[in-house]
């Protein structure tokens, strides 16, 4: 296939003239999907007033200490693999407004080595 092309199935029947393990080539919805995916999604997710953080991508994410101010998150990566996410820390105020179109473009970026653990401290009082 073309560079950035992804194909949205594997045949696994000779139900078409495509052989068995083999994909047509050609262009699909999955690669519009994993682009929104990339504009729409976070690798890590925080909200620090109710001490929540949800990694969505090959990364772990855990609290490691909470005070009544701040709190710091661990986040390991356990793949062979550099890990670059984006960081959403959100307030509570916040998660009922709208985001800004390409919010997450202006994102920070988390660059996290294979094997590597990195702690993120941050305040429990954000500005909206």
């Amino acid at each position: 296939m073309k560079s950035g092309w992804i194909n949205e199935r594997v045949n696994v029947t000779d139900w078409e003239s495509i052989p068995v393990g083999e994909i047509f080539d050609g262009s699909t919805w999955a690669e519009t999907s994993l682009m929104l995916t990339y504009l729409e999604i976070p690798g890590l997710y925080i909200i620090p007033e109710k001490e929540i953080c949800v990694a969505l991508d090959n990364i772990e994410a855990k609290l490691v200490k909470v005070t009544s101010r701040s709190l710091e998150v661990e986040v390991y990566n356990p793949t062979g693999f550099l890990a670059e996410d984006k960081l959403m820390v959100e307030s509570l105020a916040s998660r009922g407004k709208p985001l800004q179109v390409n919010y997450l473009l202006r994102g920070k970026i988390l660059s996290i080595k294979p094997g590597e653990r990195k702690i993120i401290s941050l305040s429990k009082k954000l500005n909206p």
